[in-house]
């Protein structure tokens, strides 16, 4: 196998998403290089064509990012929405049950029936920075494929 033929492989393979030691070894009984050799030979193919790599791979990416992305944003309304709810539920109730302000009531009931809520805000922004975070190489790649990058 000649070398052009050998980096179309590796890039194929690396495309696919399989283990660089797997290409590494293959690399070595496809041709006769020694493993040091053929990981620098990887490697360069890797670099070489890693915007191309990225792009190829981003579709899988793009719709696991926008479902973390959604989730994120779901929870985030969800959450938002219970705690404006019980918000809203204090603010129009004019005694308190409890012979508190009505402003402690709401904390009181807050802090011991609504920490889910908070829970809910936070774990949805992390998804959603997650989800951003995450695609920023696909972003990046795609730029760069674009030239605006």
């Amino acid at each position: 196998m000649n070398e052009s033929e050998l980096k179309k492989h590796v890039l194929e393979r690396l495309t696919d998403g399989d283990s660089p030691d797997d290409i590494i070894l293959e690399v070595c009984n496809l041709s006769d290089m020694d493993w040091p050799r053929a990981e620098q030979f990887v490697e360069a193919v890797r670099a070489a064509n890693e915007s191309d790599i990225t792009l190829s791979q981003s579709p899988v990416l793009v719709l696991i990012a926008l479902g973390i992305f959604i989730g994120g944003a779901f929870s985030i309304i969800y959450s938002t929405t219970g705690i404006v709810a019980t918000f809203e539920a204090f603010r129009v109730m004019t005694p308190s049950p409890y012979d508190l302000p009505q402003g402690l009531t709401f904390i009181w009931y807050m802090a011991a029936y609504a920490p889910q809520w908070f829970g809910g805000v936070l774990l949805g922004f992390a998804m959603v920075v997650g989800s951003l975070k995450g695609m920023q190489k696909v972003w990046g790649a795609a730029f760069e494929k674009l030239g605006k990058w």
